[in-house]
């Protein structure tokens, strides 16, 4: 079984650690369009706070990134 949730710092929005969720299917397209790579694109998790636009990969010193507002409509 996977895990629906991570724990994860979130940079957008600060403080301790935060709830992440795995991205929804037109998320990983996104990512995928951008010339990200399969298995990147599965390690992915996006911030779970209403609002944010922060995604990140688990298990890496990675910072993460900002989708485009456009990715929510």
């Amino acid at each position: 079984m996977t895990a629906e949730f991570l724990n994860l710092h979130c940079d957008t929005c600060g403080g301790g650690p935060r709830p992440f969720r795995r991205l929804k299917a037109h998320e990983k397209a996104h990512l995928a369009a951008e010339g990200m790579i399969e298995a990147d694109v599965h390690a992915m998790w996006r911030c779970a706070a209403d609002g944010c636009l922060t995604y990140r990969r688990h298990g890496r010193n990675w910072t993460g990134e900002r989708f485009p507002e456009s990715i929510d409509d």
